[in-house]
């Protein structure tokens, strides 16, 4: 059962990430199978006098409201790489952990870092085209796919910032291993290569500093020889102590980052901010991530139509274009710039 004012929220975020419709499953609920009880707009009793149909019909008035927005889109200048094959590939393998190896969580925590800068993220293949975008970032990309290392190559060569994280590149899309020290292809761009991969106990970790800040590391620690890049932290623990651990590579005209282990998510919002400001990513809001605040928004005809999104259930303050909107509860404000 969604608390009042979550309905209306939790679907202007769809609206804020680019769709132009709500839509349900279901309108009726069935009265027979696993499903009788799942939600829906009509419940069993078929009236129309209850909380469930008022929010739906709130919901169409303020998309009615909000019409002019309609055919505007998010621009994004970023993109996280959630690539299916390399997830199966990575999950067949009796290597790091057997039970799970978390790869979705792991895109998700790169995910959640750069919404939380408040940038508009994509989410991509690696067939995808990379040249949209200033940054991309591709989490675990264990797997890469025919001239994946090449287009990468020229992506950075011509100006693109792109990030590898840990055990990435050890595969082709046969999933038969490179004869090469991953990330396959890519040593020179990257000025690193990974000569063995630890996987750490649950209860074990590591530790970075990072810009006179201390980090954990955790899961899987990737042993990186360095050849040419900028060392940016350090392992400090274990036999691979004082190894490189979080690096930057200048190639032609742009920058490859490598993040060799799986960081605590304070490390990825702090690191990929850092990112972002350095390359001058255009972001929605230049305030810090403000907890529970979701700030998104479309492009239209030269206007902006802001989403400010507030998920808690306590009042928030919100500077957003030079003012400071205080948003109740599950409260929402939608701007046009």
């Amino acid at each position: 059962m969604k608390k009042p004012g979550m309905h209306m929220l939790s679907s202007l975020e769809a609206i804020a990430s680019g769709s132009d419709s709500v839509q349900y499953f279901q309108w009726r609920q069935n009265r027979g199978g696993s499903e009788k009880f799942h939600g829906a707009v009509v419940g069993h009793s078929g009236s129309e006098n209850t909380r469930v149909f008022r929010d739906v019909s709130e919901l169409g008035q303020k998309l009615k409201e909000l019409s002019q927005i309609k055919g505007s889109m998010p621009e994004s200048h970023v993109a996280v790489i959630f690539d299916w094959v390399n997830l199966r590939a990575l999950y067949a393998q009796r290597s790091l952990k057997n039970d799970d190896k978390e790869f979705t969580e792991i895109v998700f925590e790169y995910y959640e870092a750069l919404v939380k800068n408040y940038v508009t993220v994509d989410v991509i293949s690696q067939e995808d085209d990379f040249t949209p975008y200033d940054l991309v970032v591709a989490p675990m990309l264990y797997l890469f796919k025919p001239d994946t290392e090449k287009r990468i190559r020229n992506y950075v060569e011509m100006g693109g910032n792109f990030l590898l994280s840990v055990y990435s590149g050890l595969v082709n899309e046969n999933d038969q291993v490179f004869e090469s020290f991953p990330p396959y292809g890519l040593h020179d761009v990257f000025g690193v290569y990974a000569e063995d991969t630890d996987t750490l106990c649950d209860d074990e970790y590591n530790l970075i500093t990072y810009r006179n800040r201390q980090y954990r590391a955790k899961d899987f620690c990737d042993l990186l020889i360095n050849e040419d890049a900028e060392v940016l932290s350090l392992y400090e623990k274990d036999f691979y102590k004082d190894s490189a651990a979080i690096t930057r590579n200048q190639y032609g005209k742009g920058h490859a980052y490598y993040v060799g282990s799986r960081m605590e998510k304070a490390f990825l919002y702090d690191f990929l901010g850092d990112i972002i400001r350095d390359t001058k990513i255009e972001r929605v809001c230049e305030h810090a991530f403000i907890p529970d605040v979701m700030i998104k928004e479309r492009k239209k005809d030269g206007k902006r139509y802001v989403f400010i999104l507030n998920f808690s259930t306590q009042e928030r303050t919100v500077p957003v274009n030079g003012k400071t909107y205080c948003l109740p509860g599950y409260g929402y404000k939608v701007l046009t710039c």
